[in-house]
């Protein structure tokens, strides 16, 4: 009997520290599931950006696929950091981007169907006036913006004293 009650109380205490491990392994992940996500985020948005700068236009374009499909996958789990309206617009600047390099190369169907992507999208980003064309014009000017900001420049192009 004596042999059974202290297997019984062995067996009782794995179980309780199985069932708390998990829950403080749970919590723990919990909080750290955000700083994989953004270290995701800025690993693909490096590689981006190599593609863009160093890569070739078959690079770059590949790579903005790759996105667009890592952010199709993300949609499928939005999250609170990640909601599906942001996953929307971030998509759709992607296909803008790819549409315009689609066009510099003359693939013009490629990009054109690239844009009908982007305009597709409009609905979720609930913006007053929407269109392919409004999308990629956003982009163009954003993405000038953030290459002046790069460059040192202010909003007009001048130096901003940096």
């Amino acid at each position: 009997m004596k042999p059974r009650y202290v297997s019984l109380v062995c067996v009782a205490v794995l179980c309780i520290g199985f069932v708390l491990g998990r829950v403080v392994a749970r919590r723990d992940l919990q909080y750290m599931r955000p700083m994989f996500e953004m270290a995701g985020v800025i690993v693909f948005h490096s590689y981006l950006d190599a593609q863009r700068e160093f890569g070739t236009p078959a690079a770059y374009e590949a790579s903005l696929t790759d996105q667009v499909n890592w952010l199709s996958a993300r949609a499928k789990e939005p999250t609170d950091m990640w909601p599906a309206n942001a996953i929307a617009f971030d998509k759709a600047l992607t296909y803008a981007r790819l549409s315009e390099s689609q066009a510099q190369r003359g693939a013009t169907q490629d990009s054109a169907r690239s844009l009908e992507s982007a305009a597709a999208l409009c609905p979720q980003l609930r913006w007053k006036e929407c269109s392919g064309a409004k999308i990629l014009a956003f982009t163009q000017t954003l993405d000038k913006r953030l290459a002046d900001h790069c460059a040192g420049k202010g909003a007009a192009g001048e130096p901003s004293g940096r």
